[in-house]
């Protein structure tokens, strides 16, 4: 019974993560799934659903479908629904009923490509992981499609430093204005964004035409790292994982300096040294991790980060810890003098700790909306931690 939620919620799913990943990249989303539950993924998950357009649909499936697994009437609802909107691409991702039954999405992915000429490919959701895993998922699958034609690189021609944002969706970022003052920054100290992977003003069109021409990309969460990876591997793109955090900020643009003129990649927050310490941030790992680096940069705070999101993506650093389970999560808070996290996670920490609220949408959802700030902006010291 460990692994049993009886005050927390969990957070956001995979499937959720998948939808949001490419919400804004110009795409058709077709989830797997019983109707009704699209609801579930976008209404419930996404803060955009209710001004700002997106191709997310369910399949509809149905007892019958699933006994006899009648691939068919999945395949021709979205060759119907391809027809008539004629989406830049068309991504497939399941609930656990098509898991189960070991649906051939790949496969299903390749029959549509060749009917429609319009790129199909499968997020391998299943329900079970968090939204970081689907995220990220997700991200890599759309930048192995719309690179596997290419062979190498755009050449900088301009003078000045191009750059990539990747791992942006309102699940980590819920404010809008924290992507704009990451572009701002980086604009600010010389460099040329092209894009945001996958949210702001940067995305859809920005995406898609400018993944190879980057000379170097700044991974603002975890759920950007493997598809970083990728573009690194195969296009020698270096990429730097951090976020401009209070403090962190110069830091993280000495270090994308030195990953464009070494081509080697790093992770920024790693640069400051943190001990261990009984003031606790909870939340994302690259976030966390670098308003704690910042803070100790800044103020020579020590602080232990807890991370939330799926650890198999990116480990926390030596001395911080992943809770997975509630009983993780109590066990890490239990002698803390004071915790920065999502206001939900105050239910688990001891009475009178010293609570500083750091909204997290992926966890508490629409609650907190209003309260969730600038990250970039964020400073628990002068919210009160001393």
């Amino acid at each position: 019974m460990r692994n049993t939620f009886k005050i927390l919620p969990v957070l956001t799913g995979d499937v959720s993560g998948a939808a949001s990943a490419l919400y804004e990249l110009g795409g058709m989303t077709v989830i797997h799934d019983p109707s009704g539950c699209n609801s579930t993924y976008n209404t419930h998950d996404e803060t955009r659903w209710y001004n700002e357009d997106s191709l997310i649909y369910i399949s509809g499936l149905n007892d019958m479908d699933a006994i006899t697994g009648n691939d068919d009437r999945f395949i021709n609802a979205i060759l119907d629904a391809a027809d008539s909107l004629s989406p830049k691409f068309i991504a497939l991702a399941n609930s656990p009923i098509p898991f189960l039954n070991g649906t051939d999405f790949e496969g299903i992915a390749k029959v549509i490509t060749g009917r429609t000429g319009i790129p199909c490919f499968y997020v391998s959701t299943n329900a079970t992981g968090d939204y970081a895993s689907g995220v990220s998922k997700a991200f890599e699958a759309y930048v192995r499609q719309m690179t596997s034609g290419i062979d190498k690189k755009t050449t900088n021609k301009i003078g000045k430093i191009r750059a990539g944002i990747i791992g942006a969706t309102p699940l980590d970022f819920a404010n809008p204005e924290t992507i704009a003052s990451v572009v701002s920054l980086l604009e600010s100290n010389g460099f040329e964004v092209l894009f945001s992977l996958a949210m702001g003003d940067l995305s859809e069109g920005a995406v898609s035409g400018n993944l190879v021409s980057t000379d170097v990309n700044l991974v603002i969460s975890s759920t950007g790292l493997a598809s970083a990876r990728y573009l690194y591997d195969r296009f020698n793109i270096p990429y730097v994982v951090g976020f401009p955090a209070a403090g962190l900020s110069d830091i993280l643009i000495e270090k994308l300096n030195t990953a464009y003129e070494t081509s080697k990649p790093c992770i920024a927050y790693e640069a400051v040294v943190r001990s261990d310490s009984n003031i606790v941030i909870a939340g994302e790992t690259v976030v966390a991790s670098s308003v704690a680096a910042g803070i100790k940069e800044a103020y020579g705070i020590d602080m232990r980060v807890v991370s939330v999101s799926d650890c198999s993506i990116l480990a926390p650093l030596e001395n911080d810890l992943y809770c997975h389970t509630e009983d993780d999560f109590i066990d890490a808070f239990k002698d803390a003098k004071a915790v920065i996290a999502d206001p939900l996670y105050k239910h688990v920490c001891p009475e009178n700790i010293k609570f500083i609220e750091l909204p997290h949408l992926a966890m508490s959802g629409r609650l907190y909306l209003k309260k969730i700030p600038d990250i970039t902006r964020f400073d628990p010291v002068k919210e009160g931690l001393l």
